[in-house]
């Protein structure tokens, strides 16, 4: 098939490269939902439309994630009852992806932070399984998986900047209705190729967001047309943006600003994306995603694998031939995990304890595949 909706993996292709072998298992990826308009600017408008509100998330996989930190916040409070268990993050401002993780903050007063005391409790409940500590860290977190529901749980201890940062998304959400389709589909391309993860050197959701906010404050928008939007976002970060030299802000409407002025820019690594964290000025959100250069090449690849598509006559654009699915997928197995999610949550309290357990490395490793 021409026109697959299985993208590339791994973001260091050049555009003169050929695209990898794709696996599809269908014609027509999962969020078509409607046959778009001959206009194909239009017709990827009202594609990004259908797949922001297909990976919107459902009833049960809201009530999935609740039911979980409900248990961790038990948990907590049974070892400290005077201590508050926020969520912040994309859980929190709703722009999750079906396995995203959850960000958890435990505030509270300590000598010295309890990570292991935590983890040693969340073991002896059987609640996490591929349990990592990192100590080391910055902000040091309680990394697993939960048993349960498979999802993916970070935990930080006293990071009250987490909540404040969620709070100003959500107004900004409101205020600009484009943010959350532009910002699901980066997320989703990112998220494909293992990007997503400040962790592994990619982009936070935070930063990601950040990126499409500044976007939209600073460039000239021919109307709100979203494949317009995201055309101009991938080249904006695929082919023009000044990693070397310029950072962003999007304080007072939003600006650029001098990396050597801040004295932000890194010795050995000029590449790196800096981006100011508008709650705390001094702080460089995506100074830790060490693999931006191969995020600019994902970029820069969607960038050039759609906007040939411009050139092209012809009648409308029907499924299979998807333009979105040119550059991200939706893989069976998400699909079937999320299907999982709904026959288990779906007005119910969860899953089956003797199922679940069985099937929960396959079901954690199917959906890590994004």
């Amino acid at each position: 098939m021409a026109e697959s909706y299985i993208s590339l993996r791994g973001g260091s292709r050049t555009k003169s490269e050929p695209a990898e072998a794709a696996q599809p298992v269908s014609d027509i990826p999962p969020w078509i939902r409607s046959v778009y308009s001959s206009k194909r600017i239009l017709a990827l408008h009202q594609e990004i439309l259908d797949f922001a509100e297909y990976m919107k998330p459902t009833a049960a996989e809201t009530a999935m994630r609740t039911e979980l930190v409900d248990r961790i916040r038990s948990t907590v409070l049974e070892l400290w009852p005077k201590a508050k268990v926020e969520v912040f993050g994309s859980v929190r401002t709703g722009m999750f992806l079906p396995t995203s993780d959850i960000d958890i903050v435990v505030i509270g007063k300590w000598a010295s932070l309890p990570l292991r005391t935590l983890a040693k409790k969340l073991e002896d409940l059987n609640i996490p399984k591929n349990m990592k500590l990192i100590e080391s860290a910055r902000v040091p977190i309680i990394k697993f998986t939960d048993s349960r529901s498979n999802v993916d749980v970070d935990i930080s201890f006293n990071a009250e900047n987490g909540p404040t940062d969620s709070t100003h998304v959500q107004e900004y959400i409101i205020a600009m209705p484009a943010i959350v389709p532009l910002v699901l589909i980066v997320k989703q391309m990112l998220a494909q190729r293992m990007l997503n993860e400040v962790f592994t050197g990619g982009l936070g959701s935070y930063a990601i967001f950040l990126t499409v906010l500044s976007f939209l404050q600073l460039h000239p928008q021919r109307g709100t047309n979203l494949g317009v939007l995201l055309l101009e976002y991938l080249e904006l970060y695929g082919k023009n943006f000044n990693y070397v030299n310029v950072g962003i802000s999007v304080r007072d409407g939003g600006s650029y600003f001098s990396k050597v002025d801040r004295e932000w820019d890194v010795e050995g690594r000029p590449h790196l994306l800096s981006i100011e964290n508008p709650n705390s000025p001094t702080d460089d959100v995506s100074r830790n995603s060490f693999a931006i250069l191969q995020v600019k090449q994902v970029f820069e690849h969607a960038y050039h694998t759609l906007v040939p598509l411009f050139a092209l006559r012809g009648g409308p654009v029907r499924p299979p031939k998807t333009q979105l699915g040119l550059i991200l997928c939706v893989r069976p197995e998400v699909v079937e995990y999320r299907a999982w999610v709904e026959q288990n949550w779906g007005g119910k309290a969860g899953p089956d304890e003797s199922k679940s357990e069985a099937r929960g490395a396959e079901d954690h490793s199917r959906k890590r595949t994004r």
